[in-house]
């Protein structure tokens, strides 16, 4: 009886011991993944704010930016300043938030509107968007939706080519089910078509919550032409099955006016 009860209270120690590892190592699983989550979108999202700097010698535009769903040729960013704008997913049609249920949310819904610009240096193929430095003329926009990186037929300009993406980095309410109260980071290109059409939106990163995106630094109107350096401050929740990673980044950019 003695030596069946100590059997008992081996197997059962055993038995809590192996479940405590087992947990421990599900706890640890989900920290690492759950941070390479937050890690991943956090470098992510900074290298593509990093692609909008401004560029050097090009004049500082008056134009004002008001419709964030339109083509770059129709409503360019100023190339002088950096290509990112800072709006509301709710009030812009072509994030797309539409019937989604934002009403019983209490997402933020600041969202990024960026134009990220490669220099093309030979390498860009294909139909886009591209801004030809120095510009081809007074009458033609800054930026020109081509077939390819050739200039137009006598355009003087075309010395340095960039290709223009625009996309928009905003939190939609969900994950995977409409009602699952998991918000994600979601990403909306547009294509590279001379009319206005929005790709598909693709998710970045679930399960993220507390979802900020602060202007910093030399994002006001009325400082753009004097503030040398802009930053936005990028802060969320990677949300795990035990734990969450919280992280905050702030990216610098320069806004390199030359006028």
């Amino acid at each position: 009886m003695v030596s069946q009860a100590l059997g008992l209270l081996l197997t059962g120690t055993l038995v809590g011991l192996v479940s405590q590892i087992y947990h421990s190592a599900m706890v640890s699983e989900d920290a690492a993944q759950t941070a390479a989550r937050a890690y991943f979108l956090i470098d992510t999202i900074s290298h593509w704010i990093s692609q909008t700097e401004g560029q050097v010698g090009q004049p500082a535009s008056d134009q004002p930016f008001s419709d964030p769903c339109e083509t770059p040729e129709r409503m360019p960013m100023s190339l002088a300043s950096p290509g990112i704008v800072l709006i509301n997913a709710a009030t812009v049609p072509c994030v797309g938030l539409e019937g989604v249920g934002l009403e019983a949310t209490t997402i933020p819904l600041t969202a990024l509107l960026l134009d990220r610009r490669w220099i093309c240096n030979g390498q860009c193929k294909g139909p886009g968007f591209y801004a030809f430095i120095p510009v081809c003329g007074p009458l033609e926009p800054t930026v020109l939706w081509r077939a390819s990186p050739v200039p137009p037929k006598g355009c003087e300009g075309g010395d340095t080519v960039y290709q223009i993406q625009r996309s928009i980095i905003y939190s939609r309410p969900y994950s995977w089910r409409v009602d699952d109260g998991l918000p994600a980071i979601m990403l909306r290109e547009q294509a590279a078509e001379p009319d206005t059409r929005w790709l598909r939106s693709s998710m970045l990163a679930p399960e993220i919550v507390d979802w900020r995106i602060d202007c910093v630094a030399g994002c006001a109107r009325e400082s753009q032409r004097t503030n040398p350096l802009w930053g936005y401050q990028l802060r969320f929740s990677a949300q795990g099955r035990y734990l969450s990673q919280v992280v905050e980044r702030t990216v610098a950019l320069s806004a390199k006016f030359r006028e």
